[in-house]
């Protein structure tokens, strides 16, 4: 059996699925199962979509099966699609430690990120100029689709043809959740894009950060389809196989923290120098918290200590702990080194306090809790 995550490819407003037909092939030839979701909204029943639920239940629909097959799955949502993708995975999140698979990271391309309560026009301070709304059949149309979503596709009038009118309904949903908030993601800036400036969604990152989210970017030179792209095709699927790989050395889920909201990780940093102390700090650990006499719990620390993590072992054996003493010390100054030379010592540096052992009851308890200081 596979070892490889599903991915579930969720294309934007008023594209049908056969849109994502070239990536997902070439995804395929990679060993990746993929799958595409049809919107109701994007459809010939279009007109009668009143809400975002039918879209919600459709990417459910191709979820859910996954999921109970124990196999892992990785959402990529391209533009209006971060909107129903965000308000609709919670419930698969993978839990720590659970039998099932579950969704364990989310892939964003020139996508929406809302904010809970949010619609896609509440967001971008309202309608588009270039919305041709018909009120007859309450649905939404692009009056330049070519110029804006295909204009550096080689066949980008043939793939325009091919758009269909969105009901209308869907563009003025509010988000009803904010996955991005609770699973780690990456987002593929398209610097040339005509229907989300590059300004605007690099906005859009720098909020779900500031707000908690921990998300990578990537750039590339196209316009707002970039996979249809010629030479691009396997650009898009490389960056894409590399944020599958990486959510192999992440260590938290977010919907396994006991009474907790969003996961801060170090928030008063910039968003670069926070991933590099995660993905530098951790992965050595990855073995250890997998193995199955132990449980791990990542939860928020309290302020004033905000920018610190702590881990948290119930149930470790001594040698564990031992090892992860020694490794996480070994770690944590290798992670300076190389921090200090990509941002400079004089404005960022890392203390990294020593691990305590605790023993409330029958639990052995160990705690990591570096703490990072900036001077900003």
């Amino acid at each position: 059996m596979s070892t490889k995550p599903t991915l579930i490819l969720a294309p934007g407003s008023w594209y049908p699925a056969s849109t994502f037909d070239p990536l997902a092939s070439l995804l395929n030839a990679h060993g990746f199962t993929t799958k595409t979701v049809s919107w109701p909204s994007v459809s010939e029943r279009a007109s009668s979509v009143t809400s975002l639920s039918e879209d919600i239940d459709a990417l459910r629909a191709l979820i859910k099966p996954e999921v109970e097959a124990g196999r892992d799955v990785v959402v990529i949502a391209h533009s209006w699609a971060g909107l129903p993708v965000n308000s609709g995975v919670g419930e698969f999140i993978k839990q720590q430690g659970g039998e099932k698979g579950g969704v364990v990271k989310l892939l964003f391309i020139a996508a929406f990120i809302p904010e809970i309560g949010h619609s896609l026009v509440s967001t971008f301070g309202g309608e588009a100029e270039w919305y041709v709304k018909d009120e007859s059949n309450k649905t939404v149309f692009p009056s330049t689709p070519y110029d804006l979503f295909f204009h550096d596709v080689v066949d980008g009038a043939s793939w325009a043809s091919k758009l269909r009118p969105a009901a209308w309904s869907t563009t003025i949903a509010p988000a009803t959740d904010a996955a991005y908030l609770k699973l780690p993601s990456s987002y593929l800036l398209c610097e040339e894009d005509r229907a989300i400036p590059a300004f605007v969604q690099q906005m859009m990152v720098d909020k779900a950060r500031a707000n908690g989210a921990v998300m990578g970017t990537e750039k590339v030179k196209t316009g707002h389809t970039p996979w249809l792209v010629e030479g691009m095709g396997e650009v898009v699927v490389n960056w894409i196989r590399k944020g599958v790989e990486e959510h192999n050395n992440l260590l938290f889920n977010v919907s396994d923290q006991p009474n907790k909201g969003t996961f801060h990780l170090f928030p008063k940093l910039p968003a670069e120098l926070r991933l590099m102390t995660w993905r530098e700090c951790l992965p050595r650990h990855v073995k250890e918290l997998d193995m199955p006499q132990d449980k791990a719990m990542w939860t928020r620390a309290s302020p004033p200590c905000a920018e610190n993590w702590k881990i948290t072992l119930i149930n470790a054996s001594p040698p564990m702990i031992s090892r992860v003493r020694r490794e996480s010390r070994a770690v944590a100054f290798k992670s300076v080194r190389k921090r200090q030379q990509a941002f400079g010592s004089e404005q960022y540096s890392l203390t990294s306090r020593s691990l305590w052992l605790n023993r409330p009851g029958p639990d052995s308890t160990l705690r990591m809790t570096p703490s990072i200081s900036t001077g900003v």
